[in-house]
C-alpha cells in the first residue's frame, strides 16, 4: 500500500512538471508583431498586471482595433481621470466607447462580464488582453462563458516570464498553472 502510494505521488508529481515545462513554454510571445485583428469588433482588457494590460488595449482600440472597448474588473473607487491618464487617443473615442466593467474581481467574473458585453453589442469577434502566463486560463474562460466568440488574445510582458526570472516569477507561473489544472479539472467533474 505504501509502494503504491508513493509511485502514485511521484508519477502526479512528474506529470505536475512535464505538463508545467509545456504551459511555460506554450505561452504567447508578446514582443512579436500581433496579427490577425481584421474584423475585431471590440477591445477588452482584464485588470491587473500593473496597468500594462489596460494600456496595451488602449493602444490597439486607439489605433483602430474595434468599435468599442471594455475595461473589465474595474475597482468602483477607480477615478476614471486614472484610465484617461493611459489614454493616448482621441479623446471623443475614449468618452464615446470606452465602457468600464466594475463587477468582475476573478477570472471568471472577467469572462462573464466580457460575455455580456460582447452580447450586448452584437460582438462576434474580440480582442482580449491580458498577461502573458494569464492568456490560457483567460482564453478557457471566456470560450466557457461565450462559446460562439471569436478571440484574438494579446499578450502583455509580466515578472513571470521576463528575462533573469526570480523565484517569485516562477512561483507566479506555478500558482497559474496549478489554477488552470484545477479548473480543466474541475470541468472534466462536473463543478
Amino acid at each position: 500500500m505504501v509502494r503504491w502510494f508513493i509511485t502514485a505521488v511521484v508519477a502526479l508529481g512528474a506529470a505536475f512538471v512535464a505538463g508545467f515545462a509545456v504551459f511555460t513554454a506554450g505561452l504567447p510571445a508578446h514582443d512579436k508583431p500581433q496579427e490577425g485583428f481584421e474584423g475585431v469588433d471590440g477591445v477588452a482588457a482584464l485588470t491587473g498586471g500593473g496597468g500594462v494590460r489596460i494600456e496595451r488595449a488602449m493602444q490597439l482600440f486607439a489605433a483602430g482595433a474595434g468599435e468599442r472597448m471594455l475595461i473589465s474588473g474595474v475597482h468602483p473607487d477607480t477615478p476614471l481621470s486614472d484610465l484617461r491618464a493611459l489614454w493616448d487617443g482621441a479623446e471623443n473615442r475614449f468618452q464615446c466607447c470606452v465602457d468600464r466593467g466594475e463587477i468582475a474581481r476573478t477570472t471568471r467574473g472577467n469572462a462573464a462580464e466580457i460575455a455580456e458585453w460582447a452580447r450586448a453589442n452584437g460582438y462576434d469577434r474580440i480582442i482580449i488582453v491580458t498577461s502573458d502566463f494569464h492568456v490560457p486560463r483567460s482564453v478557457l474562460e471566456l470560450r466557457l462563458a461565450a462559446p460562439e466568440l471569436d478571440i484574438v488574445a494579446v499578450a502583455t510582458p509580466s515578472a513571470a516570464t521576463g528575462p533573469g526570472r526570480s523565484l517569485k516569477g516562477w512561483r507566479m507561473l506555478a500558482s497559474e498553472y496549478a489554477k488552470l489544472q484545477v479548473r480543466r479539472a474541475s470541468l472534466v467533474f462536473g463543478a
